[in-house]
């Protein structure tokens, strides 16, 4: 159970943005430099996110749909929970360098470090990494080696050093279109590709995305996520308690 939770937890969150494509043979050649600037100024900056989703989670083994809250307050938490016929079967608080996971349907309850969860659930748990992609903005490294190219009708750029190998590919309005993280050390993989655009608050923000994660041994994490509402720098209640009577699990 509570790694269907962490994989839904890390995954969901890597969701961006996108917007209908340019025409094919229409793009303008662009340096690798220009491309990475254009990412870089159309990053989303804001101090409270809110959005509600419908989840769809499958591993192979395991297929559950829910809804979901996901609440954010920029460089200090991430909070989220999940509802099932109306119940909240979960709560998850994620601070700059640690995790709180609630099990409401198995009473029972995760407090530990992302450094930990890292490597126990082989799945990628970086609060600042997280951060940015749950704003929608693309996960960049410095340092990289850069090279641009073109798909048909789409940018192409791929990015590597000794632990990572990126690719992203963005439209004719250079807004990513699909993302590929590959953690090469740690033999990770993260896949994410964008439904359109809804407009909040003058800002264009996702109304779906698709993720795929493949993990070490091979095994294949796939997630839907359908954005129904999303509130940019309100605040938002957080609560979060572990209750009496909750047992503590590694």
């Amino acid at each position: 159970m509570y790694r269907i939770f962490i994989g839904i937890i890390f995954v969901a969150l890597f969701a961006s943005a996108c917007k209908t494509p340019g025409a094919a043979g229409n793009l303008k050649r662009k340096s690798a430099k220009n491309l990475v600037k254009e990412m870089k100024s159309g990053h989303l900056e804001v101090d409270w996110y809110a959005a509600k989703a419908r989840i769809n989670y499958d591993d192979g083994a395991n297929s559950i749909g829910f809804s979901g809250n996901i609440r954010m307050k920029k460089d200090a938490f991430i909070w989220m929970n999940a509802t099932k016929f109306g119940f909240e079967a979960a709560r998850i608080l994620i601070r700059p360098d640690s995790i709180f996971v609630l099990n409401r349907l198995e009473r029972t309850y995760i407090a530990n470090s992302l450094e930990y969860i890292e490597k126990q659930y082989q799945v990628p748990a970086d609060f600042t990494v997280i951060q940015h992609i749950l704003l929608g903005n693309p996960v960049l490294y410095k340092d990289k080696k850069w090279k641009a190219s073109q798909e048909e009708d789409r940018y192409r750029l791929d990015a590597v050093d000794d632990s990572y190998k990126n690719t992203y590919w963005l439209d004719g309005d250079l807004l990513l279109k699909k993302m590929r993280l590959n953690q090469i050390v740690q033999d990770q993989l993260v896949e994410l590709a964008y439904g359109d655009y809804q407009k909040t608050e003058d800002k264009l923000l996702p109304e779906s995305v698709f993720i795929q994660a493949t993990g070490p041994q091979k095994e294949i994490y796939d997630i839907k996520i359908n954005y129904t509402k999303i509130v940019l720098n309100e605040v938002q209640k957080t609560p979060f308690e572990i209750p009496k009577g909750y047992s503590k699990m590694d």
